[in-house]
This record gives C-alpha cells, sequence and structure tokens, in this order.
C-alpha cells in the first residue's frame, strides 16, 4: 500500500464530507475524471474506501457513494508512558475496537522487549493499515533515535528501525504530545488557522505542543514543546534530565508532600483552596506554591508565543476552584494587550488518551504527508 499525495487528499475529503461520489471528489479536488476514477479504485483494492448503493441522479448513471471503509482496515496505537506499555485498536474514522492491551513496565526494564511484543500484537490484528508509537521525550527522527526519556532510562539505546523492520505496515513515531495534537486536529477540536497551545497536567508530568498551522512545532530535534522542564529555585526531587526545581516536579504530590500537604495533588474533592494563604504563615502553602508556578509556567509561554488559545488537558478540569484560581493569576500576569485575545479552556482526559492518541498519530500516514515529520518508516 503505496499512498500518494492525492490519495491522501481524496481520502481526506472522503473522510470530511462522506459518502460522496466521485463526481464530488472531481469537483471538490479539481482533478480529472479519469484521475480520481484511478485514484479511486486504488483506494478501494486497498481496503481504505468502500462503495455504498448506487443513489439515482437523473439523467446519466446513478451515482456511487463512497466513504471510509471501517471494516478491512484498522490501525493500532503504542504509548510508552512512565509505568506502562498500552496498545489500542482503532478502525479508521478514530473508533476505538476491542479491549486495550497493557505490559507494565519501569523507568529501566527492558523497553526494547516491552515494545516487541506490543509490535507483535498490533501484527495480529487483520488489516493493519498503520501503527503509531507515541513516547514522551525528545526524539532525533534523522537517526531514528529517541534522545531523552521520562518513560524509560533505557529508551535511548533503542533502535527504532530495527523496531520498525517488525512490522510491514507504516510506523511512526513521535512525543506524545504531538500523538495527542493528531487527535484534535483529526477529531477536528481545534482550528487550524489558530496557534494553539495544548498542555497536558497530570501528577508530575506536564507536557505540551505548540501547533501552528494545524501542525506541530518542530524544533532542531523532535519533540513536545518542554513546558515541563521549566524551572524554578524550589527544593524538589530531582527530575529524570537530572535537575532539581522543574515545574514537573513542582505540580506533583511529591513536591506536595515534601513541603509538608499530605493530600494527593489530583485529590479534587480535597484540593479546592482558593482561599488566601494565611497572613500568619511562614509563607505561602505548598498548593498555592504548585498553582503560583504553573501559573508562571504558564504565563511565559503566553506572553512569548502569543497563541490564539490555550487548552489544560487536566483531571483538574473538574476542581472549579483550583481552576478559577489559576485562571485569575494567569490574568494577572499575562501581558495586558494579551489577555483578551487568548481563550483558555479545559477538558478532563479520557480512559487510554495516550493509546487512543497514538492511534490517530498511525492515522496521520493515511491523511498527511508527514504531519509532524517524525520518524516514519515502511511507507
Amino acid at each position: 500500500m503505496h499512498l500518494s499525495d492525492r490519495h491522501r487528499a481524496v481520502l481526506r475529503s472522503v473522510r470530511a464530507l462522506g459518502p460522496v461520489s466521485r463526481k464530488d471528489l472531481h469537483e471538490q479536488l479539481n482533478l480529472r475524471p479519469n484521475t480520481v476514477g484511478e485514484l479511486v479504485d486504488d483506494l478501494l483494492r486497498d481496503g481504505l474506501l468502500r462503495e455504498g448503493e448506487p443513489a439515482p441522479s437523473g439523467r446519466g448513471r446513478p451515482l456511487v457513494p463512497l466513504s471510509i471503509d471501517r471494516d478491512q482496515r484498522s490501525v493500532a496505537g503504542i504509548a510508552v508512558q512512565v509505568d506502562s506499555i498500552q496498545m489500542t485498536r482503532m478502525d479508521l474514522l478514530g473508533q476505538r475496537l476491542g479491549q486495550s492491551r497493557t505490559w507494565r513496565h519501569s523507568r529501566r526494564s527492558n523497553l526494547h522487549n516491552d515494545l516487541v511484543r506490543a509490535i507483535a500484537a498490533a501484527n495480529e490484528i487483520p488489516g493493519l493499515a498503520a501503527v503509531g508509537v507515541s513516547i514522551p521525550g525528545l526524539i532525533d527522527t534523522a537517526r531514528g533515535r529517541v534522545v531523552v526519556s521520562s518513560a524509560n532510562a533505557r529508551a535511548a539505546s533503542i533502535d527504532w528501525p530495527e523496531l520498525a523492520a517488525l512490522t510491514p505496515a507504516p510506523m511512526v513515531l513521535d512525543n506524545d504530545m504531538h500523538a495527542v495534537a493528531a487527535q484534535w486536529l483529526l477529531q477536528d477540536r481545534i482550528d487550524a488557522a489558530e496557534d494553539t497551545l495544548l498542555v497536558h497536567l497530570n501528577d508530575a508530568s506536564v507536557g505540551s505542543v505548540l501547533l501552528i498551522d494545524g501542525r506541530p512545532n518542530h524544533g532542531c530535534i523532535l519533540g513536545g514543546n518542554e513546558l515541563g522542564h521549566t524551572r524554578y529555585d524550589e527544593d524538589t526531587d530531582v527530575c529524570f534530565c537530572g535537575q532539581a526545581g522543574c515545574l514537573e516536579r513542582i505540580f506533583s504530590t511529591a513536591f506536595l508532600h515534601r513541603h509538608g500537604d499530605n493530600r494527593q495533588l489530583l485529590d479534587v474533592a480535597a484540593l479546592p483552596e482558593a482561599a488566601p494563604d494565611d497572613p500568619s504563615a511562614a509563607g505561602p502553602s505548598p498548593i498555592h506554591r504548585v498553582r503560583h508556578h504553573l501559573a508562571m509556567g504558564l504565563s511565559n509561554s503566553i506572553n512569548f508565543i502569543r497563541p490564539h488559545r490555550v487548552h489544560l488537558i487536566s483531571p483538574l478540569a473538574t476542581c472549579t476552584l483550583f481552576r478559577n484560581a489559576l485562571e485569575n493569576q494567569l490574568k494577572s500576569l499575562i501581558l495586558a494587550g494579551l489577555a483578551d485575545h487568548v481563550t483558555i479552556d479545559w477538558s478532563p482526559p479520557p480512559a487510554n488518551e495516550f493509546a487512543h492518541a497514538a492511534g490517530w498519530l498511525a492515522m496521520t500516514t493515511l491523511y498527511f504527508d508527514h504531519w509532524s515529520r517524525g520518524y516514519v518508516a515502511n511507507l
């Protein structure tokens, strides 16, 4: 299965507008009818499109509606996280199929062997069209290497071309926040005309990605925008990057406990603390310090890059008092000229979100040409 830019253009149009006829595609894509016919025939043969029942169209032949085939082909999403590898199967419109699978691992486990098992499981999927693999960290796409990752201390030693050779399907490796961005773009949850900063907040994990014209900011080494490694003069655990004071070490239950607050950071029922600090106390409470440093990191990013929209994905999306307090602090720190032009919104993370996002990442090989410039093999 080799897809050209024109094949992908047809798939995008059918996905966005379908069911559509060949005549519709001819008019939509400004391609000759014979060219459209050849492209459609290729996609039908590869099981990516299917034909519906012909519909009467007045004079001439009935129009045959085309839609994305949701039965013959599917994709696999494999997400490497700090304590697990998750795999999910999806059809070509993003519907999850069956139960997700999970392999447990640690930062020092043999990630290569765990991924071999996950890829072997993906190869068992009938009609496998593509595999997406996501991992937090920095990726050297030219060499097919993970430079550094919070998920595993041995990730840098993995030979991704060797792993890609284990599956005949196209395989794309990318940062986990780029995978989330792929999902958002393909689900039309973002406007490609808006520069958008997606931020993922979880316990001891702060990830972000900047989308420009709907595509991730690349940089010299592929990765998310490392908001989590904004550093402060704070007493924290040492981060996997080797430094202390990183924002994602501050945004953690470990930081609260280290400074005398025994709550869990994501315990929404226990966390809503929006009142000002006790003036008789020695200093701001740990949760106020967490919120203050998060607001500082976000406001500096907003002031620097001037996005149209900032979307925060976090379990704390349901904690109204924390959200309101953070947004009020943000508004006081964002440049006055920007405050009225930046939209800030929230959503809670879905179950198995990174595996699902990795499945959408796999689908970028079908709908886009090198959408994120991730490491792509077998195309």
